[in-house]
C-alpha cells in the first residue's frame, strides 16, 4: 500500500462504562462529548456531557480540537458514530481521545447514572462558558450536571 492509499486501520482507544463511571466524580474526570442527534441526547444522556452532533463536530473539528485540552470521551448510542468522531478529531492531532465501549447502550447496561427527558434536573440548556477555555459556539449544548 502506498502512502497515498494508506487507510487508518487502528481501533480507537476505548473506555469501559464502569471505568468512566468511577472516574466521573474524581479530579481527573474526562470531558464527555455526546455525538448523537439533539433529540437522542435530550431523551437520555450522561450527566455533565456536552452534545456536539457528529455532523457539527466534523464541520468544526479544528475549533473543537483547539478547545479540548484534556482527555475526552466520545459517546453515541453504540460506539460507531463516536468512532467516526474520534477519527475526525484525531486527524487534527488531538491526543487523549477515547470512545465509550458500547456507547449509551453499554453505559445503561451497568446502571450508570443518566439524565432522562421529563425528569427533574434533566433539561438540556445552552451553556455560557466552556470549562477552562473560551466559550464554545452557541450551538453546543450542555445539560445539567446530575439527574
Amino acid at each position: 500500500m502506498t502512502p497515498q492509499t494508506a487507510v487508518r486501520t487502528t481501533v480507537p482507544a476505548a473506555i469501559e462504562a464502569t471505568e468512566l463511571r468511577d472516574r466521573l466524580d474524581g479530579a481527573d474526570a474526562p470531558r464527555i462529548i455526546d455525538v448523537r442527534t439533539p433529540a437522542e441526547f435530550e431523551s437520555v444522556h450522561i450527566p455533565g456531557s456536552y452534545n456536539v452532533p457528529l455532523d457539527l463536530l466534523r464541520e468544526h473539528r479544528s475549533d473543537l480540537a483547539d478547545r479540548l485540552g484534556r482527555e475526552t470521551v466520545l459517546v453515541c448510542r453504540s460506539g460507531a458514530r463516536a468512532g467516526q468522531a474520534e477519527q475526525a478529531l484525531a486527524a487534527t492531532g488531538l491526543p487523549g481521545l477515547r470512545v465509550l465501549a458500547g456507547g449509551m447502550t453499554g453505559w445503561e447496561s451497568v446502571d450508570a447514572p443518566v439524565n432522562r427527558a421529563g425528569r427533574p434536573g434533566s433539561s438540556s440548556v445552552r451553556f455560557g462558558s466552556w470549562p477552562d477555555q473560551p466559550s464554545p459556539p452557541a450551538c453546543w449544548a450542555r445539560p445539567s450536571r446530575r439527574a
